[in-house]
């Protein structure tokens, strides 16, 4: 399984807890960083979040995805 550094990890948790609209991309800002891109209804496109590599930055859009898709579409419970 994949982890994240405890910084990176903190910024993602802060994007899940703030609920945006995600619609969002990676892009390489440097030689040294990717950040997450995207567009929010109040600020219009921006960076969310940096990365120190690629590969950080595309599984932390995932971690995203797979939150905003749990919160728009919760598992369903067995009420027994």
């Amino acid at each position: 399984m994949r982890h994240l550094k405890p910084s990176d990890r903190e910024a993602v948790e802060t994007l899940i807890d703030e609920h945006f609209p995600f619609d969002c991309n990676v892009i390489p800002i440097d030689a040294h960083t990717w950040a997450i891109h995207g567009s929010i209804p109040v600020g219009g496109e921006m960076i969310l979040a940096e990365f120190s590599d690629e590969e950080d930055a595309q599984f932390a859009l995932e971690l995203l995805d797979t939150a905003e898709r749990m919160r728009t579409n919760p598992p369903e419970r067995n009420e027994s």
